[in-house]
């Protein structure tokens, strides 16, 4: 993804992108280098996309994670589930680490903190921290409400997986 002429996050009036290098950490003695790619957008304010390929041969993964919690993992371990952030090393000279668990395995990215401090300080331009709700169309979430799907952990329809219109349990909210 391409920087402006001194590095910095590209800014639009609706969106904020940052491309920025990483490395998918395989184990203890190897990891690999990644381009990822971090975007914020004016009309999902609670939200950043955070895409990376995981072979050079693949399409770009991409998980949505909140802003909030790309904040707080600068400054200490936060999350639980699928997504899980914390800095190591120096402040704002050291990395973050950022755990993905789908549900098939885990990814370990390692991302300079500066990087993601600079893009999060572009994303608070556009929407300062505590207006977001400012900025939902409720209007167009009523119009077309997003489709969720539920999950289930139960034994029929295996963890993480849509219930079946025959299970017996009880489907919760992912």
């Amino acid at each position: 993804m391409a920087r402006g002429a001194r590095g910095e996050p590209m800014k639009s009036m609706r969106t904020v992108m940052q491309g920025l290098p990483g490395q998918l950490v395989v184990s203890q003695e190897m990891s690999l280098s990644r381009c990822m790619r971090l975007r914020y957008e004016l009309s999902d304010p609670y939200a950043v996309r955070v895409a990376f390929t995981v072979d050079e041969n693949d399409k770009a993964v991409e998980w949505i994670t909140g802003r909030d919690l790309l904040i707080d993992g600068l400054r200490g371990a936060v999350g639980e589930g699928d997504v899980r952030i914390r800095p190591v090393g120096e402040r704002d000279r050291g990395a973050v680490y950022m755990v993905l668990k789908p549900p098939d395995g885990m990814a370990l990215l390692e991302v300079p903190a500066q990087d993601i401090k600079r893009f999060l300080q572009e994303t608070e331009t556009l929407v300062p921290r505590g207006s977001e709700s400012e900025h939902i169309d409720s209007d167009a979430l009523l119009r077309h409400p997003p489709r969720r799907r539920l999950r289930s952990s139960c034994p029929e329809s295996g963890s993480g997986r849509d219930c079946s219109n025959t299970c017996r349990c009880r489907p919760r909210p992912p």
